[in-house]
């Protein structure tokens, strides 16, 4: 009937919605585990105090770092990872007030 085919049309457009919806979360978790994996790969850089997160290829680097040395190190390893469209940058030194 004409009635079924607009709701299979529309359960269809709901569903890929969806699938877009949750490739995207994972897509965002997958980016996230991949820089923090990255950061973690280089000794020169304190990974453990840095927080990672990332929207629609947009990452969020976030804490507080000795060096400015340390910082410039994880935004340069953060921007070469796979996927990364751009990296935010939130991390201070301690040293700031």
């Amino acid at each position: 009937s004409r009635e079924g085919g607009e709701v299979d049309r529309k359960a269809g457009y709901v569903a890929k919605e969806g699938a877009v919806k949750a490739e995207q979360l994972l897509g965002d978790g997958g980016l996230t585990a991949k820089v923090k994996t990255a950061l973690l790969a280089d000794e020169a850089v304190p990974a453990t105090k840095i927080d990672v997160d990332s929207d629609s290829g947009v990452v969020t680097l976030t804490g507080r770092l000795a060096t400015q040395a340390e910082i410039d190190r994880a935004l340069d390893i953060a921007r070469k990872v796979d996927g990364v469209k751009r990296v935010e940058n939130r991390l201070t030194t301690e040293k700031a007030t």
